[in-house]
Formats: C-alpha cells, structure tokens, sequence
C-alpha cells in the first residue's frame, strides 16, 4: 500500500515541476529572492478522506464481512515550520479535531452506528523544496503521523474507547510564493494508521483491529518570516 501510495502521488509533483518548467520566460522576469525568511505558517482548511476498514471480533469469535465506514470531514488545518536552508525545511501540521461518525458496514450493518469520536490529526514532516522554478516551489516530504483520540460516545456499542495511532507519512506540495513573505498553498499528505477499538455490544465485549490511512488536502494560504 505504500508503494502504491508513492506511485500515486509521484506523478502529482512531477507534473507540477513540468508545468513549472514550461512558464520558465515567466519565473525568470520574477526570480526569487537569495535568502528567504526562515520560519512559515500555512494556515486553510484541510479535507480529510479515510480509507478505513476493520477486522471485528464479537465475544473472542471472528466476525466475518463486518467492517466500518466514516464520512470524509472538513476541518481547518495550521502549519508551522522552518527553513534549515532554502530547501529544506521541517513542520509540524494540526487541525481542529473533527468528529467522526462510525458506522457498521458489511455483516454489521444492521447495527448502524457504532459510535462517535472526536480526534486530533498531526504530522511531523522533513521537506525538501525545488526552489529553481522562480515562484512556484513544489515541494515533497516524509515524517510520522499521530492521531489523538479526544473522546468517544456510545451509541450501539457501549463503553467505546479507541486507542491513539502513530504511523509514517508521506507529503507533497506546491507554494506559489506571491511575494518574498506571502504565498498560496496546496498541500497533500498520506499518512498509514492503526488503531484498536474496544467495546459492548450488550453484555458482549467486542474487539476490532482498525485501519484508517487518512487522505488530507488541504488549500490556503502561507506567509514566510
């Protein structure tokens, strides 16, 4: 899946540069400046798309063709990071915690919602950005992504809890830089995730191995400082 990933966001940046590449009379008559201010933010909104799915065991038994299913959520997104060079930099990305909706699907459909949960999406990500193409900088990165479980609600499951998830996570981008300081943004992240989510269908404990590799997108604007 990761090798898959990386073949699906590869062309993305390298038909960016191409594009880049091509308006070259433009980026000459704008070129950048030597040295450009070390810290930034991205700040916007953050569309967050989960390729979810889970194993279920009711009462230590398998639960065969039960998975899940969770709406895709909106929420908006900050970046913070820093320049160590011109090109190469590292941040650290958050949101506001949305709240998802979890839903039987499959063999457990019949149980509609198994409950709510409120989290917290972060990475931590190195980048290295192509800074010869005038003002628009593509950029791709790697880190480490953390989900943050807030809280959880009941609904057909009771006493729901939901572990924390770590996992890798890839990252590509482009900021058309406006100015030396102000910019407009799109950013990509991949991260890989798993979880463990436990509970009560009535007196029954339940077990489920959860994955939710989530999808962000996100848009807005930059300033550099």
């Amino acid at each position: 899946m990761l090798r898959a990933s990386i073949k699906a966001i590869l062309p993305v940046l390298l038909a960016t540069i191409g594009v880049a590449h091509a308006a070259d009379p433009a980026r000459q008559s704008a070129p950048m400046p030597a040295k450009l201010p070390s810290w930034f933010l991205h700040v916007g909104v953050g569309g967050i798309i989960l390729d979810e799915s889970a194993k279920m065991n009711v009462g230590g038994a398998p639960f065969p063709g039960a998975s899940i299913d969770i709406a895709p959520q909106v929420t908006p997104i900050i970046e913070a990071g820093y320049f160590f060079t011109p090109n190469f930099a590292v941040s650290f990305t958050g949101g506001l915690p949305p709240k998802i909706t979890i839903k039987g699907t499959g063999a457990a459909a019949a149980l509609g919602t198994l409950g709510t949960a409120v989290y917290g999406p972060t990475t931590l990500t190195a980048h290295y950005h192509f800074t010869n193409f005038g003002r628009i900088q593509p950029y791709v990165g790697a880190g480490v992504a953390y989900m943050k479980i807030f809280g959880t609600s009941d609904r057909s499951l009771t006493n729901l809890k939901i572990d924390d998830a770590v996992g890798p996570a890839l990252q590509v981008g482009v900021d058309f830089m406006i100015n030396d300081n102000w910019s407009a943004f799109i950013d990509v992240k991949k991260a890989y995730l798993r979880t463990i989510a436990k509970g009560n269908l009535g007196t029954i404990p339940t077990r489920s191995k959860a994955t939710l590799d989530p999808l962000v997108v996100s848009t807005g604007v930059g300033y550099r400082f």
